[in-house]
């Protein structure tokens, strides 16, 4: 993947993953990376010439001691700003346009997602969940956000999926292929239909799981055994067959 940092002295290399999602923060924008850990993203985001501007937030104060000592590594002080913060409490989200959350478990995105003052057209989502993908997108659906895209990479022995989303307002139930797969059900590149090879095969197992217990639910099964076929049956031949695997 082509890296876009301006001319400078030892500039941040981030992970696929944590760079798919820089790429994804609009130019311009004032940004916020809930969750900063060590700020890397953060202080990539200026470096890259994307953000003039970004609050690294984390709930505990040790990954953001450690994103202070990042930001001053850099000589970033007067562009990244670090905030002590549950999710976006305590991020000024007024001034914010675009909200980076990435590297946590689906669910707890949903939860931070709960803030009302997100509920902006103009607020782009920028969102890697770790685990539980499909509970994120329906999630998302239910709270009245659009996907607007969504890219699978691969890193290291996983694929991971990230997406982009904005509120519109128009609240909908996701159905089950679509909390699954999302918008990468039709595309070829090889780390979606890996992605996807890897969501049928969870499922596959969740079937057989279920197979082996003393009273199987047919229902259940049958809905799964569905699942599963739609999903092979938009996945090309012969792509895919990589070694990363999907973590969650």
């Amino acid at each position: 993947m082509r890296r876009l940092y301006p001319t400078m002295q030892n500039p941040l290399r981030l992970s696929p993953r944590l760079q798919t999602a820089a790429l994804a923060v609009r130019s311009g924008s004032v940004a916020a990376d809930v969750g900063t850990d060590h700020g890397y993203l953060a202080c990539a985001l200026v470096q890259m010439g994307r953000c003039g501007k970004v609050y690294a937030s984390d709930i505990n104060h040790g990954p953001l001691e450690q994103a202070v000592k990042t930001i001053r590594q850099y000589g970033l002080e007067n562009r990244v700003f670090p905030v002590l913060s549950d999710g976006v409490k305590a991020l000024p989200l007024d001034e914010i346009s675009d909200v980076v959350i990435a590297g946590m478990g689906g669910d707890l995105i949903v939860s931070i997602l709960q803030d009302a003052r997100l509920y902006c057209p103009e607020k782009r989502l920028v969102l890697q969940p770790m685990t539980k993908p499909e509970v994120l997108r329906r999630g998302l659906c239910q709270a009245g956000f659009e996907l607007l895209s969504e890219t699978a990479v691969a890193d290291g022995r996983f694929v991971y999926s990230v997406l982009t989303a904005a509120y519109t307002g128009r609240a909908r139930q996701a159905g089950d292929l679509f909390s699954y797969t999302g918008l990468l059900l039709g595309q070829t590149g090889t780390e979606a239909v890996s992605y996807l090879r890897r969501v049928a095969g969870r499922l596959g197992k969740q079937r057989d799981g279920l197979l082996q217990t003393r009273r199987p639910d047919p229902v259940e099964i049958a809905k799964l055994e569905t699942l599963i076929n739609q999903i092979k049956g938009e996945i090309p031949d012969g792509k895919g067959y990589g070694t990363a695997a999907l973590d969650g």
